[in-house]
């Protein structure tokens, strides 16, 4: 979900994206509970940046780019060399870098090699967290 301007200039009329104030606990970690609304590809909704880089990669490596939230959406065998890991930004950033080491885990798993990470702003945090922890996760910088 992604707030338009008259939505953040009249708080009355934008819908509730606060998060549960409630936590639990999860594998050992203090999980915020979930709400109803799941990351989706945002991408495309930032038309000077992003549509571009993901045209050029896409031409480069001649396939489609799979948009993952999770690992389980990564399958087995696949193919695809691209993929565009988005999260929520309003969840605990640990939760996503959790989320994105399975994904990471997974990628290397399929293609037999880790792979090169692009990351912006929040998302670069999150692959620097990640792959500081294990940095075998990434693959070579640069070409």
């Amino acid at each position: 979900m992604f707030l338009t301007l008259p939505m953040v200039l009249n708080p009355f009329c934008s819908p509730n994206i606060s998060l549960p104030l409630r936590w639990r606990e999860e594998n050992g970690l203090h999980v915020q509970e979930s709400d109803d609304i799941e990351a989706s590809g945002p991408f495309d909704l930032f038309g000077k940046v992003y549509p571009p880089l993901v045209k050029k990669l896409e031409g480069e490596y001649n396939e489609t780019c799979q948009v993952v939230t999770t690992a389980d959406e990564i399958v087995d065998g696949s193919k695809s060399k691209l993929f565009f890991f988005v999260y929520d930004w309003r969840r605990d950033p640990n939760e996503s870098a959790k989320k994105l080491h399975s994904v990471l885990n997974k990628i290397s798993w399929v293609l037999g090699m880790p792979p090169q990470i692009i990351g912006h702003s929040m998302g670069a945090q999150l692959a620097w967290h990640v792959v500081n922890k294990e940095p075998g996760l990434a693959g070579e910088r640069g070409r």
